[in-house]
């Protein structure tokens, strides 16, 4: 997504959630399934719902771009944890 571009709201959704799938792809030891994901983050559909949790520096698949439009839409996350923090609390 280009930063000249109007962003709509539900884009940036689509491009957090795809970043922490892939995220979540990476560190997990399973095949991903949907009643996996579904599991592990249930409330992936809104993915907005983990950005002060999760953050955006341990997802490789963002872009500085991505980044920054993310920022500018959402405000600074509180956190940046590892997916791996997210979906095995405790470990």
């Amino acid at each position: 997504m280009k930063s000249g571009e109007e962003e709509p709201a539900e884009a940036l959704k689509d491009i957090y959630r795809t970043a922490i799938m892939a995220g979540l792809s990476k560190a997990s030891n399973e095949p991903l399934t949907e009643s996996n994901i579904r599991e592990k983050l249930p409330m992936l559909n809104d993915s907005r719902h983990y950005w002060n949790e999760l953050g955006y520096r341990h997802l490789d698949l963002l872009t500085k771009t991505d980044r920054s439009l993310l920022i500018r839409h959402w405000g600074e996350p509180v956190r940046h944890n590892d997916i791996n923090q997210l979906i095995n609390p405790g470990k």
